[in-house]
């Protein structure tokens, strides 16, 4: 259906009558290589890669009385991680290089001029082939005969990163109770995404899954009943099975939240 021939200035469309041209038949792939042309479709990459992940951690570890204390360094890296591309997005060299928003630009590449391909495919319904006029910045695209359409494909540029401090204090199980305590400080980041559709690489950021400091504790006592413990020990077979062998254990956690994902 089409609304506007002129960006918004003029509706042809109504309510009464939503589709003053006529509706135009499917007609497949008949038109070949011009079949999807103007419009925005996804394709699949050929050459699809597997992501790799390496990781490595070098450890201490200190032993006094009951208790263990135990540092590392654990780090890792993925490659070949999936990133989405427009390789219809408009060319990098056409961005403005200004480090404040520049509204003389934008206003350059957004206003309306003369559309040259207007009615250039007859019959095709698509915005770049029915409006007399389109933006600036449609026919500075790599594909301007789909107008200012998507053509999305995948590559496998993507890449994360890990790095972590992780102290653990363990006293081991004796007296009945065994108690473990744990300290990570990590910094995970990420180059999944484009910042502009035309940059050559991803942007280096902090990873959505990012989460800096993390504490957990946790402990395990076996509750002093039944046959060999504290209360219980005379008991016969039956009342030690039921009163005896019971442990109670307790797993506490804080951590840092992950970073808050801005909206452009």
């Amino acid at each position: 259906m089409v609304l506007t021939t002129d960006n918004g200035l003029h509706f042809i469309s109504s309510l009464g009558n939503p589709f003053p041209n006529g509706v135009a038949e499917a007609v497949g792939a008949a038109a070949g290589p011009q079949t999807y042309l103007g419009q925005g479709f996804t394709f699949f990459n050929q050459n699809p890669k597997i992501p790799i992940t390496m990781r490595w951690e070098a450890s201490i570890q200190r032993q006094f009385k009951q208790f263990v204390l135990e540092t590392a360094y654990v780090g890792s890296k993925t490659n070949h991680i999936e990133v989405g591309r427009n390789i219809n997005a408009l060319p990098a060299k056409y961005l403005s290089t200004l480090t404040t928003r520049d509204d003389t630009y934008n206003n350059l590449m957004t206003a309306s001029i003369s559309n040259p391909m207007y009615n250039l495919v007859p019959g095709n319904s698509q915005g770049i082939y029915t409006g007399t006029t389109t933006s600036r910045q449609t026919l500075l695209s790599p594909f301007p005969a789909f107008g200012s359409s998507a053509i999305n494909t995948t590559e496998y540029t993507g890449y994360s990163w890990y790095h972590s401090l992780q102290a653990t204090l363990t006293k081991r199980f004796t007296k009945g109770y065994t108690i473990i305590g744990s300290y990570t400080f990590s910094k995970w980041q990420q180059a999944t995404n484009l910042l502009n559709a035309s940059d050559l690489a991803p942007v280096r950021e902090i990873s959505d899954s990012d989460a800096p400091h993390r504490i957990n504790i946790s402990g395990v006592w076996a509750l002093p009943f039944g046959k060999g413990r504290a209360f219980g020990n005379s008991s016969n077979g039956v009342v030690s099975r039921l009163i005896g062998g019971w442990e109670v254990s307790g797993i506490w956690s804080i951590q840092s939240g992950f970073a808050l994902p801005w909206a452009t």
